[in-house]
């Protein structure tokens, strides 16, 4: 209902065509959300194991995240690039949000653990292809954050068919990546919007590089963690 809402307010607006087309890439994302909630109602317990009676203000936060990504894409490509910045800041926010709400009010759920990453990752990965299509990043870096995420999904499909898929939990190598890249990301589109107020050289020679060493970090502590998994359960 929300979706239908603000699709008729911006074709309201003047704006038909991006109307539809934020409805239909957004309304499959909402689709399959929502399918696999209702498919893996067991994941709606506590750390403890508790059942969770609501799906909970935590994972509301965590949804809109995912959500937003389409909207996102669109604006960016569309060339309305404060709104598609405000929309990756607003998703990033929501990432920081869930956290605290999930801790404070003690509705933290197996749930929100496993889709917290994924909604981090469809955010990231969609900014940043559309940076790396706008030239504002090397090839090099594209590559090590594709090479990160399919390790990642590769890893847990490989654990998930051996039966033996850890639970996912923030690494510090994760969190620290995670403050640098959602930096970087604010600095570059900022450069975008706002041409001529962020230098170049810093960008070049400082974030660009600590992207990379983030990138490398995470990909390193994925492997460890998967090579741990495997031991612990005596496969290797």
């Amino acid at each position: 209902m929300a979706l239908a809402v603000c699709c008729a307010a911006v074709a309201v607006s003047g704006h038909a065509r991006p109307a539809v087309a934020l409805f239909l890439s957004t309304l499959p994302v909402i689709a399959l959300f929502t399918s696999f909630a209702l498919l893996e109602r067991p994941l709606f317990r506590g750390p403890g194991g508790g059942a969770v009676s609501s799906f909970g203000p935590a994972n509301a936060l965590t949804a809109l995240r995912i959500f937003l990504v389409p909207a996102t894409v669109l604006m960016l490509a569309g060339g309305r690039l404060a709104e598609g910045s405000a929309l990756y800041v607003t998703g990033a926010l929501s990432d920081v949000a869930d956290g605290i709400v999930a801790r404070r009010r003690g509705c933290e759920t197996l749930f929100g653990v496993m889709l917290d990453p994924v909604g981090d990752i469809l955010s990231t990965f969609a900014v940043f292809t559309w940076l790396y299509l706008s030239g504002d990043v090397p090839g090099w870096l594209y590559v090590l954050l594709v090479a990160r995420y399919v390790m990642f999904f590769g890893g847990l499909a490989g654990l998930a068919l051996s039966g033996r898929l850890p639970r996912l939990r923030a690494t510090p190598a994760g969190k620290a990546a995670g403050v640098v890249q959602g930096a970087g990301i604010v600095i570059l589109l900022a450069r975008r919007v706002f041409p001529g107020l962020v230098a170049e050289a810093p960008i070049d020679r400082v974030l660009i590089p600590a992207l990379g060493a983030a990138f490398v970090a995470v990909i390193v502590s994925q492997a460890v963690i998967g090579v741990r998994a495997v031991r612990r359960d005596g496969l290797a």
